[in-house]
């Protein structure tokens, strides 16, 4: 599904992102199969289930802030449009507004549930020697973990305490990985990651059209936009691979 420029081009949105449609320069490091043997399953064995993969997660995060620390080469790129933000300034407390967007935060087909699942994929293209397809996940992962950061600050500055779940801020229906695809072949992943980049721009169309239309709206609806800019390169990236691996597929 193609999104409509035409419905929120103010000035908080360039139009010439089609030209921009490159890697940001921000980006992360490739762990090594030593850095993900560092983390103990069976230390935290204890833990559920849900919990585990977060840290398995935060555990790539903090060996790529070590290797920064360390001046190891850069390997791996945030996968987003080369493209600035809007920032929230002018943006007022409306919880309507929030609820509107909350279910894109860390519901089962939320940014937190894609950033599972990709860390996820990226395990298994890694565990399988396929590097291309391991850096294009965990290069996406990194842009949707952006992407969460986004909507957790909105949330907070629409009046919202940004807890992990369906609704927030209300402490029910917490996240579970339960909507993470376990997928272990490659075409399988690839499929199921472009299904879930397409559910998440339709599901982002959805929040324009209920975002109601007045100045703090058009705010809202401008960093909402962005988002989906990305989510489209997403999908390109993800049936190029696809195509590499499968070129009789046809989407």
């Amino acid at each position: 599904m193609k999104s409509n420029p035409s419905k929120y081009n103010n000035n908080l949105v360039k139009q010439d992102f089609i030209a921009k449609a490159t890697s940001s320069t921000k980006g992360g490091f490739l762990p090594s199969k030593t850095d993900l043997t560092a983390f103990s399953v069976k230390d935290n064995a204890h833990m559920p289930e849900r919990f585990s993969l977060m840290i398995c997660f935060f555990h790539i995060i903090k060996s790529a802030l070590a290797k920064t620390i360390q001046g190891e080469k850069q390997v791996v790129k945030r996968l987003a449009v080369n493209m600035p933000y809007p920032d929230t300034d002018g943006i007022k407390r409306d919880e309507k507004i929030a609820r509107i967007i909350s279910p894109a935060y860390a519901s089962l087909s939320g940014e937190l549930n894609a950033v599972m699942q990709y860390v996820y994929h990226y395990f298994n293209f890694k565990i399988s020697d396929d590097a291309d397809n391991a850096d294009v996940m965990l290069g996406i992962a990194l842009a949707e973990m952006n992407h969460l950061e986004k909507l957790g600050e909105l949330l907070i500055t629409l009046g919202v305490d940004p807890v992990y779940t369906a609704y927030p801020p209300y402490k029910t229906d917490f996240y579970s990985t339960r909507g993470v695809s376990y997928s272990k072949t490659a075409v399988k992943m690839l499929l199921d990651d472009i299904a879930g980049e397409l559910a998440a721009i339709n599901e982002y169309q959805k929040i324009l059209d209920k975002i109601p239309k007045t100045d703090n709206g058009e705010r809202v609806g401008a960093i909402i936009y962005r988002i989906i800019i990305d989510e489209e390169l997403h999908v390109k990236i993800l049936k190029d691979a696809l195509k590499k691996i499968k070129p009789q597929i046809s989407l």
